[in-house]
């Protein structure tokens, strides 16, 4: 999840995502096989979520 997504709400202490649930469910996962995390990855991950790639 790109971190521009993510958002901190002191009042509640918790991050909050501003996505449709749907959309974060369909997200790239990586929870039986890990990523090579490079560039390639990156853009994936920030295609899906139509974001610019940020390093």
């Amino acid at each position: 999840m790109p971190f521009p997504l993510i958002t901190y709400d002191r009042a509640q202490d918790e991050y909050v995502i501003t996505i449709d649930r749907r959309v974060l469910e369909g997200g790239p996962s990586w929870s039986n096989n890990p990523p090579e995390f490079d560039y390639a990855y990156v853009d994936r991950v920030s295609g899906y979520y139509d974001r610019e790639t940020r390093l």
